[in-house]
This record gives structure tokens, C-alpha cells and sequence, in this order.
């Protein structure tokens, strides 16, 4: 069984244990229905090349896809930031250190990048959650890609031989930061985000061509995170208990860990709000693994990856007007 596999599986294990979290099947399939008529008038979801905060350039692959390795490395965790800064401000901050510090991104110079460096070239000065975190992870990539892959990022993908899974595998076995891995109910649950989606925008990217043609992209899965559990909750396709949806309504953030770990019932009431998060999680992988089922059914075959885009753009249209997202402090998304 391959990793993404396996990530459908656990998933699949998490809903039918869950006690706090639901996937609604009649309202999924109305979704579906609603998005089946969106394109029946003409909807498409935005390109990869289309976000102006993108850098894609098919005359320089090897600037692509330093811009996709930090851009992947770095792409967790904005909640927690008092000013805005979305998704779109980092991709345009990677971009800027393309265009002038590439240099500095490069394996052999990156292992030595700093905090300040990064917070004044990518996050624009401002009070950034998890900076000394995100300067270490970008510093293990470059040292991983040295001792592992000749140097060069583009050796990674090479490695692969066109096939998302390998890749996959290949992210979440060198490198620590890519191993987005969950104990439930003492079972191992996989998600892999940020080593699916830097797959998937290589895919995108490139156009699924050269350095982003995979034969086998289509077993992807979706890349749960905030957005796409909070629009799937807002259309009522995830469903939370009463504790669990007050606990999101109230902005309260879900522990990945507590330093209190030591006192028994605070390490149980941990364990209990960790499984909420995984809940939530897996659900989002269900719901997307159904809705592309049904979609399928219906004649519209759309890759995991392509619903994920789409709900994530929905979710990032309206994230001023639609409910809360689950809140937790995290490397893995």
C-alpha cells in the first residue's frame, strides 16, 4: 500500500471511530449537485499560473522549483498572526527571494539562512507565529538535499521517475518536516499535506509537463488543512459535535502537545481535543474521496487534488463570511 493510500485508509479508520466529527452524505451530495450546475455555467477554478503570487517559469525549472520546495516548506500555520497575512502574501514572499536572493536559497547556502532574514524578506517585518521553526525547516531542506541529492532540488523530483506517489514517499522518508503523521486511538493516521501539495504544485506549475508530469497525479489526495474542513463545515457537509463546533466557534486553539503532559487529566483532556483535530482532518479527506466518487458518477471526473483547489478557493473567497476554522499550532499545515 502506497503512502497516499494509506492515507485514505486511515482516514477512513478515524470517521467510522469518530465521535465528534461527521461527514452529512445528503449534503455532500448536494454540493456536488451545486457545483455539478457552477460548471454547467461556465465555473473553472483558478490555475496555478493564473495567481499573480505565483512564480512558474517553464524557460528556468530549476527557479520553479526552488520557488515550490520553500514555498511548501514554509506553508503552514498563518491563524495564529494578528495582521493580515494570507497565503497569497507568503507565495509572493517566496517569490521575492527568487527574484533577488536566489542565491541564498540554494542547498548549500540555505543551510545557513537565518530568522531575521526570513522575517524581513517573506513575512515583511510583521509578528510572524513559528519563524524559528520555519528558518529550521528551510535549513534541514537544504541540508537533506546535500547529503541525500547531489545539492539540488531538482534531483529530488528526478528521483521520483514521474510518479507523484514516489515522490510523495521520498518527501515524507528523507525529510522530517513533510512527516505529517497523527496517533488516534493508538492507530498511526496519515496526511501528508504539505508533501502532496508541493507535488501537486509542481503539477500545476509545470502545466503537467517536464518537472510537474506525473502518471500517476490522480492518486493524490486532498491537502486537509484550515480552509477546506471550515467550507465543507460551512456547507454542512462536515458536522461537528456541540462541544467540538463551540470549541471552533470560540476560536480556541486545539493542542497538538501540552507541557502539562505530566498531570494525568490534563494529558487525557489533551489526547481527547488531539482526536478532535484528527477527526476533522480525516473527515476532510472523506468528504473530497465521496464528493469526487459522486461527481464521477454524475460526468464530471476531477482529480482529489482539483476539489481540493476548488473548495480552497471557495473557502479563501469567503473567509471573512463563513465559520471559524479549527485552530492548532502546527509544522504540518
Amino acid at each position: 500500500m502506497n503512502k497516499c493510500q494509506l492515507v485514505r485508509q486511515t482516514s477512513e479508520y478515524v470517521l467510522k471511530n469518530a465521535k465528534h466529527s461527521q461527514v452529512n452524505i445528503q449534503n455532500l451530495k448536494q454540493l456536488a449537485d451545486d457545483l455539478l450546475d457552477q460548471f454547467q455555467k461556465g465555473y473553472k477554478y483558478t490555475e496555478f499560473e493564473e495567481y499573480g503570487c505565483h512564480y512558474s517559469n517553464f524557460n528556468s525549472p530549476e527557479q520553479t522549483i526552488a520557488y515550490i520546495f520553500i514555498l511548501d516548506t514554509l506553508n503552514f500555520c498563518f491563524w495564529p498572526c494578528k495582521e493580515e497575512f494570507e497565503y497569497d502574501d507568503l507565495a509572493n514572499g517566496v517569490k521575492n527571494l527568487i527574484f533577488n536572493h536566489y542565491e541564498d536559497v540554494l542547498p548549500k547556502n540555505i543551510i545557513n539562512i537565518n530568522e531575521q532574514f526570513i522575517k524581513e524578506q517573506v513575512f515583511k517585518n510583521i509578528d510572524f507565529p513559528l519563524i524559528d521553526e520555519r528558518t529550521r525547516l528551510l535549513q534541514e531542506i537544504g541540508k537533506i538535499t546535500l547529503n541525500y541529492f547531489q545539492g539540488e532540488y531538482i534531483n529530488i523530483i528526478k528521483e521520483a521517475n514521474k510518479s507523484s506517489v514516489k515522490l510523495v514517499d521520498i518527501l515524507t522518508s528523507f525529510f522530517n518536516n513533510f512527516q505529517d503523521i497523527a496517533i488516534y486511538q493508538g492507530h498511526q493516521i496519515c496526511f501528508y499535506k504539505r508533501a502532496q501539495i508541493l507535488v501537486a504544485d509542481l503539477f500545476g506549475a509545470f502545466k503537467g509537463q517536464s518537472f510537474g508530469e506525473f502518471y500517476d497525479i490522480d492518486q493524490l489526495t486532498t491537502f486537509p488543512d484550515y480552509r477546506v474542513p471550515q467550507i465543507l463545515n460551512q456547507f454542512q457537509v462536515i458536522q461537528y459535535s456541540n462541544e467540538l463546533q463551540n470549541i471552533i466557534d470560540n476560536k480556541t486553539i486545539i493542542q497538538h502537545g501540552s507541557e502539562y503532559e505530566v498531570l494525568l487529566i490534563i494529558l487525557f483532556i489533551n489526547i481527547f481535543i488531539i482526536w478532535q483535530k484528527i477527526e476533522i482532518r480525516a473527515c476532510t479527506v472523506y468528504s473530497v474521496e465521496e464528493l469526487k466518487k459522486y461527481l464521477k458518477q454524475k460526468g464530471k471526473d476531477l482529480h482529489s487534488i482539483e476539489i481540493d483547489w476548488i473548495l480552497w478557493q471557495k473557502g479563501e473567497e469567503n473567509r471573512h463570511n463563513i465559520k471559524n476554522h479549527h485552530r492548532v499550532l502546527s509544522i504540518y499545515y
